[in-house]
This record gives C-alpha cells, sequence and structure tokens, in this order.
C-alpha cells in the first residue's frame, strides 16, 4: 500500500480512464456507469429491507453505513473493500448497482438466483439494473 494520496489519485485516475473508455456504447450507458444511487435509496432499503451489504460499489460511490462492500477492483482492499463478489454466494441481505455491462448484469442476475437456491438463510439480493424500452440486448431481464 501506498500513502492514502497516492492511493486516491490512482482511483481516480482509473476511474477517469473506465469512463473514457465507454464512449463507444452511447450516451445512456455511459451515463447509467456515471450514476451514484441516491441516498434516499441506499436509507430506505437498510431501513425497509435490512440490507448491509453492498455489492459492486466502487470506493467512490459505496455507502459507509453499510457493514460490508464489494468492488470489482482488487485494488480497492486498501479502501475497506472486499473483492470478487462471484467469489462467494449472495448471503443476508444485499444491494447491487453494477457498471452497465450486458456480459456482468446477466452474470450477476444469474449468480444471485444461484446463491439463492443454493443456501438455507434468508437471503434478498436489491439489483438495480438499467432498462431501456426498444433495446433488444436486455438478456439479463429474461
Amino acid at each position: 500500500m501506498q500513502d492514502a494520496a497516492t492511493e486516491i489519485v490512482g482511483l481516480l485516475q482509473r476511474y477517469k480512464l473506465q469512463m473514457s473508455s465507454l464512449n463507444n456504447i452511447g450516451k445512456k450507458a455511459r451515463d447509467s456507469n456515471m450514476c451514484c444511487t441516491p441516498r434516499h435509496t441506499m436509507t430506505s432499503l437498510q431501513t425497509w429491507a435490512l440490507v448491509t451489504k453492498q455489492k459492486f460499489a466502487s470506493p467512490l460511490d459505496f455507502d459507509p453505513s453499510y457493514q460490508a462492500y464489494w468492488s470489482e477492483n482488487t485494488r480497492d482492499i486498501v479502501f475497506g473493500a472486499s473483492t470478487n463478489a462471484f467469489d462467494t454466494k449472495f448471503t443476508g441481505f444485499s444491494f447491487c448497482h453494477p457498471n452497465y455491462c450486458d456480459f456482468l448484469l446477466h452474470s450477476l442476475v444469474g449468480h444471485a438466483l444461484q446463491s439463492k437456491n443454493s443456501i438455507q438463510e434468508a437471503t434478498a439480493t436489491f439489483l438495480l439494473l438499467p432498462y431501456w424500452l426498444g433495446w433488444s440486448k436486455n438478456g439479463y431481464m429474461t
């Protein structure tokens, strides 16, 4: 681990590079990757749905009031993130607002359903997924 300032600069540079690589996928998809979940939505999930975990968050948009969060980038361990949410079953009550990527979203829905079907404890995974009318690529919605 480097000093905190260097880690934060690296995180911001990585985020900027990630966003610039999305220029060719269209404005709606690019903008969905840049959206943070509104605070009132996060608070409602915690209060009314007992959500305690946030999956597919970034150190730039995770809610520190959650018990744990998972990031897609292994470097985010230095910011307190667990990594690779697919390595563990989704248990308990969690929330996911992943970046827009058809393959990732399809895998995420499948993993959440597989986790639910393979464990005995109460499990709920709330997924905030994009859906745009007229797009035929929404395989994860089926």
